[in-house]
């Protein structure tokens, strides 16, 4: 049972946890070369801040980035990690993580995977010129509980943020988490007879047959005894009654004089047998 309790919690808190996501890409912008402006965006949706230290930035091919050192994503924000970190060369931008040129986004087709420690692969996107990105315009997701391995999931960015290109930079365009967290569901009523219960036990409580509650105070049930048989009713002690015997006490304490055992009758007519 215990165990089964401690594999409810972990299931309940895996649930409640929601990991980052990629949303926003900025693969070819025109401001300054791609090796300084190039950018992307991860986005925390869940109630829990997470820090990427020791996360995997890669693609399919030979990038391989590990994060070293905390980045936290608090609940329902947005950190940026760019190529260059001098905003006077990257096209001003002010990003919250620098990876290098250990990472690569490709102008045509290219993947973004995002790993945490364990290896486990938490997101990606698969983008290719179907996806709503141009020079100088990153693509932006459009909702957070979209699919965005879609095309379709992914918009144009319309805001400049240096004058010439296009994009939202660690401003996401999302509600806040406690604006998007589901309404709590109704609690189903209890049934009827559920409901019922006290009002029963309290009506059988005042006739001490209510099962649920012990009563120590209750009367004893009384014990049937077996009628005795005429033959066997205790009779009195006749000889207390004797002339003989006050007689004999009369005289000095003697011992009384009663009649012979063997004239004693017996109550219903009968001769005691000796």
């Amino acid at each position: 049972m215990i165990q089964g309790l401690v594999l409810l919690c972990l299931l309940a808190a895996g649930a409640a946890q929601a990991y980052p996501l990629i949303d926003e890409i900025m693969p070819d912008p025109s401001a300054v070369p791609d090796r300084r402006g190039e950018w992307f965006e991860l986005y925390n949706p869940g109630p829990l801040p997470v820090d990427l230290d020791g996360w995997l930035l890669r693609d399919l091919d030979s990038d391989r980035h590990v994060i070293r050192g905390s980045l936290v994503i608090l609940p329902g924000q947005a950190v940026v990690l760019a190529r260059e970190g001098d905003p006077a060369r990257n096209g001003g931008l002010t990003p919250d993580y620098i990876y290098g040129a250990d990472l690569i986004l490709a102008n045509g087709a290219d993947e973004l995977l995002l790993v945490d420690p364990g290896g486990a692969v938490v997101d990606q996107v698969i983008y290719d010129t179907g996806f709503p990105f141009a020079r100088g315009v990153s693509m932006v997701l459009t909702d957070p509980t979209l699919d965005n391995a879609l095309a379709a999931s992914w918009r144009a960015a319309t805001t400049f943020y240096n004058g010439v290109d296009r994009g939202t930079p660690g401003t996401t365009p999302f509600a806040p988490v406690a604006l998007r967290t589901p309404a709590p569901q109704p609690v189903p009523a209890p049934p009827t007879w559920l409901l019922a219960l006290p009002v029963l036990c309290l009506l059988a409580r005042r006739r001490r047959d209510c099962g649920l509650i012990p009563h120590h105070d209750a009367p004893l049930a009384p014990v049937h005894r077996p009628a005795l048989h005429p033959r066997q009713t205790p009779q009195p002690l006749h000889f207390l009654h004797h002339p003989h015997f006050h007689a004999g006490h009369r005289r000095g304490g003697d011992r009384p004089h009663h009649r012979p055992l063997g004239d004693e009758r017996l109550r219903d007519g009968t001769a005691r047998t000796h």
